[in-house]
C-alpha cells in the first residue's frame, strides 16, 4: 500500500477516534499486531458500538448495538440506508465515510437504538444486495 494512502487513512481514522470522543464514545477494547501494523480499535457509548480496523489488506469502520446483537455492521450499508443508495459495490473512501459519520451520527445513533429489529434485517438484506452486485453470475 503506498505511503499516502496509509498516511491518508490513519489520519481519517484519528479524526474519527477524536469525532467519537467528543460525542462521548471511549475506547472499550483494543487490539494490534505489531507484524503489520493491524489495528482494530472499539469505541462504545451505551449499547452502540464503533470498530475502526485497518489490516494490511483492507480498512473498515463497523457499527453495532452490543445489547441486540454480536454482529457488525458496515457503516457503508448504514450510509446506504441513510442516503437511500442503490449501488453497493462502490468503494468508499475514509474521508467521505468520516464525514458522513459526522453529519449523521445522531441519525446512526437512532437507527440502532430503535426497531433494532428492522434495522438490522434491511442491513442483512442489502449485504445480500451488495454480494449480488460484487458477483453477479454467482448464485448468491
Amino acid at each position: 500500500m503506498p505511503m499516502l494512502i496509509l498516511l491518508g487513512f490513519i489520519q481519517h481514522i484519528m479524526m474519527m477516534k477524536n469525532y467519537l470522543e467528543t460525542y462521548g464514545y471511549s475506547l472499550i477494547d483494543r487490539q494490534s499486531s505489531p507484524f503489520f501494523g493491524d489495528i482494530c480499535e472499539v469505541f462504545g457509548k451505551g449499547p452502540i458500538q464503533f470498530r475502526l480496523t485497518k489490516s494490511k489488506s483492507f480498512e473498515s469502520i463497523d457499527v453495532r448495538n452490543a445489547q441486540q446483537s454480536y454482529e457488525w455492521f458496515d457503516l457503508v450499508l448504514v450510509k446506504a440506508i441513510i442516503n437511500k443508495e442503490a449501488l453497493l459495490n462502490i468503494s468508499t473512501r475514509e474521508k467521505d465515510l468520516f464525514h458522513f459519520l459526522r453529519d449523521h451520527l445522531v441519525d446512526i445513533e437512532s437507527m440502532f437504538r430503535e426497531n433494532y429489529a428492522n434495522v438490522e434485517y434491511a442491513l442483512k438484506e442489502l449485504e445480500l444486495a451488495r454480494a449480488r452486485q460484487m458477483f453477479p453470475n454467482q448464485d448468491i
